[in-house]
């Protein structure tokens, strides 16, 4: 199974996801020969892609679109767990991912651009937001999510904050041996 949270910038990804980590437990680190951060992280059978390093983690911090889906292909899970902006606007190769659930973050505009607001003022950059790149995409992303439908993939909508449990009743469901 292949879980994934989608939402524009600012939307709580990387923290609903951080909140999964927590409650799972038990992360490895995988390091790629040539990495400082790790790639994914390990906890049993279930695997994390990106690193959470930094505030913003996840599959931003892989690479291209590209290269996130090529690593998807070679890693070794049962789950895996994976989040990121990139990802969010994908449908040409995230719908060929098999048994793949999505999470789409509902988290209004106004509270993202703020958070993406307070992150650039918190790293130094005081210039002016302009929310068009945002707004653009939180449309690109609920066609993302039309599509993927359209296509038969699992999509649900959900906060940042009930994300995590969505995600986590999806784990559990898929650890419970069929017949139970």
């Amino acid at each position: 199974m292949i879980v994934q949270i989608r939402g524009t910038s600012g939307s709580g990804k990387s923290t609903a996801m951080r909140k999964v980590m927590k409650a799972i437990g038990g992360w490895e680190p995988i390091y790629k020969k040539g990495r400082r951060q790790p790639l994914y992280y390990q906890s049993g059978s279930v695997a994390l892609l990106g690193h959470y390093e930094s505030p913003c983690g996840g599959c931003d911090t892989i690479g291209s679109a590209r290269q996130v889906y090529d690593t998807i292909q070679t890693l070794p899970h049962e789950v895996l767990l994976c989040e990121g902006l990139l990802l969010s606007e994908d449908t040409k190769w995230s719908s060929q991912l098999p048994d793949l659930r999505v999470v789409f973050l509902t988290t209004g505009l106004d509270t993202c651009l703020d958070r993406i607001g307070e992150r650039r003022r918190a790293s130094g950059n005081d210039k002016p937001l302009n929310p068009k790149n945002t707004t653009g995409r939180v449309r690109t992303i609920e066609r993302a999510r039309v599509k993927l439908e359209n296509v038969g993939v699992c999509c649900r909508r959900a906060s940042a904050d009930q994300a995590p449990g969505l995600i986590l009743g999806w784990l559990k469901l898929h650890a419970e041996p069929e017949g139970d």
